[in-house]
């Protein structure tokens, strides 16, 4: 448990951090988490099974808390050096979504049904069909979010 601890204070506390160390430090407390669970598996009495659903109550609300951390600590300080790993990549695709959202509330014309205009930028597939770069079709406001930041579409915008 000494070992949960100092990975969660080093990712509240240091100053500044790259996400390459975000990503040992996770993957540090996959490990750790999975020794535990491992133990956790085997035949208990009721004492331990009570003190094991509840260390996995408290670790899945720890580890949720500290992913909400770590996202609100990139957008709202941007003091997280990302790097080429998974947490760098997740964090700019956070950081796009928010772009994204942003341009659609100021410039994109969002209809009565919460859907918007896009330009097919990589094919996709899309309902009953393949959307090909170049088509022009109506999504559902979160699905062309997520499609733009990722690249496959771009939200037509009135300027």
């Amino acid at each position: 448990m000494d070992d949960i601890g100092k990975i969660i204070e080093e990712i509240l506390f240091k100053p500044s951090i790259s996400s390459h160390s975000i990503s040992d430090m996770l993957h540090q407390l996959n490990r750790v988490n999975l020794s535990v669970l491992f133990h956790c598996t085997s035949k208990l009495d009721e004492t331990m099974t009570l003190l094991c659903n509840h260390y996995k109550s408290l670790i899945s609300k720890t580890i949720n808390d500290l992913i909400k951390y770590i996202s609100l600590r990139h957008l709202g300080f941007n003091n997280i050096t990302l790097e080429e790993d998974f947490i760098g990549k997740t964090l700019a695709i956070l950081s796009k979504i928010v772009t994204v959202l942003e341009k659609v509330i100021e410039t994109a014309f969002i209809d009565n049904e919460g859907n918007v205009m896009c330009r097919v930028l990589k094919p996709f597939h899309l309902r009953y069909t393949i959307a090909t770069p170049g088509y022009i079709t109506r999504l559902p406001l979160d699905n062309a979010i997520i499609l733009s930041s990722l690249g496959y579409t771009e939200i037509l915008t009135i300027e």
